[in-house]
């Protein structure tokens, strides 16, 4: 007898042919699966080869094992992006929001020259440099007047003994005869840094700024942390700030409020909205707090407006109670604190 064998065929389940495999999906890696439908993060790449892609971890995007970036880094226009802003600088991130004190330069002063013959009109300006509010330059340091990124002059310090400070004697040209705005930019040649000044003057022809006895002070900082440090003292008065604006905008959480007497920074905070408190020192009789506050005498204040990378003097305004004189565990109440560029 022969015996016949039917064999039963079954169809395979829809959904579970459907299903996910993990694997690796990038074809770029040396363990690729191309049957894979998902990404299990395993993937491996050759080191010796390159992998493009976002190397930036600050982005939404970044790709870690990225060994060069391709340029397609995506932020969050929430999130501050960390870097160096300065178009000068070598490492010059132009996805950064806020700069974190990261800029590097190359070892060589800047290629900072003017060619006289292209402009009509020329100005002089006399001056020094102060750099978080000391005096500071050498004949190797420079400055230079730009507008916009066009350069309009530049000079090398020199030692004037009268004062014992160096002198910058910057001719600057123009080919309108007033109305150009000035900006300021120092090379420091012995921190090998480029500092954006604070000041800014009119153009005008045959204009003549300053004189050795009498220099115009530029100024500029090489953080906000820097310029409005302080020390601790065993003195301490309070300042509760009830609203602080530049032209009538207030102040964001990434503003800082300093307090000084006379030049010297006594107390420093990031503005945190209403009812903020700024503390200020006092002379307490040591060697550190040489320059602070004494009893009776009146702090003035500054803004650092960190969207513009400049300081600003803020005048207190409104109620101020019981008075602006500072003393010892004193808790002065200020409505407003006001600053006007235009």
């Amino acid at each position: 007898m022969t015996w016949l064998v039917l064999g039963i065929i079954g169809c395979s389940d829809d959904d579970e042919s459907k299903s996910d495999i993990p694997g690796c999906t990038d074809p770029e890696a040396i363990n690729y699966l191309p049957e894979a439908t998902s990404d299990d993060g395993s993937c491996e790449y050759d080191s010796t080869e390159t992998v493009y892609g976002c190397t930036d971890p600050q982005a939404i995007n970044y790709l870690p094992e990225a060994t060069s970036d391709d340029g397609s880094c995506e932020y969050d226009p929430n999130t501050p992006v960390y870097g160096c802003i300065d178009p000068l600088a070598t490492n010059y991130n132009p996805a950064a929001t806020d700069d974190d004190g990261s800029c590097t330069y190359e070892n060589s002063a800047p290629d900072w020259s003017v060619t006289v013959s292209q402009f009509e009109h020329n100005g002089a300006l006399t001056s020094t440099v102060e750099i978080n509010g000391i005096s500071t330059g050498s004949e190797s340091d420079m400055l230079a007047g730009f507008v916009g990124e066009e350069i309009r002059g530049m000079v090398h310090g020199q030692h004037f003994s009268y004062s014992d400070k160096y002198l910058f004697s910057l001719t600057l040209y123009s080919n309108d005869f007033s109305g150009d705005i000035i900006l300021f930019r120092y090379y420091d040649e012995s921190e090998n840094q480029i500092i954006l000044l604070q000041n800014e003057i009119i153009f005008q022809s045959n204009m003549i700024m300053g004189n050795p006895t009498d220099p115009i002070v530029l100024s500029g900082y090489t953080s906000v942390e820097d310029y409005f440090s302080y020390t601790q003292s065993s003195q301490q008065g309070f300042y509760i700030i009830q609203s602080a604006e530049i032209n009538g905008v207030s102040l964001t959480s990434d503003d800082w409020i300093g307090a000084f007497c006379q030049s010297v920074c006594i107390g420093s905070t990031i503005w945190e909205g209403e009812n903020t408190t700024v503390p200020a020192m006092g002379d307490d009789g040591t060697n550190f707090t040489v320059g602070y506050i004494v009893i009776g005498e009146m702090s003035t204040f500054k803004f650092y407006d960190d969207s513009e990378d400049k300081y600003y003097d803020a005048i207190p305004s409104g109620v101020i109670y019981p008075g602006l004189d500072w003393s010892n565990l004193a808790i002065i109440n200020i409505e407003s604190l006001n600053a006007e560029t235009e």
